[in-house]
């Protein structure tokens, strides 16, 4: 007989571990931007979107 008791940290604490890890093997790409992933990294295209500033990049971006 197995006693396991999940508390909501538990499933917090699962929750923010899977959404680093999909950011940390493809990157993200930010919503403003288009990305094109290839065997070197991503690719980010933002151009012409009138960004205030340069949003969070996938960490593989090579060419911005």
């Amino acid at each position: 007989r197995c006693n396991m008791h999940i508390t909501s940290m538990d499933i917090i604490l699962i929750f923010f571990l899977a959404v680093l890890s999909t950011g940390l093997v493809k990157g993200t790409c930010p919503s403003t931007c288009f990305c094109v992933d290839d065997s070197s990294g991503s690719n980010v295209n933002c151009r012409s979107n009138y960004l205030g500033r340069i949003p969070a990049l996938p960490s593989d971006t090579y060419h911005l």
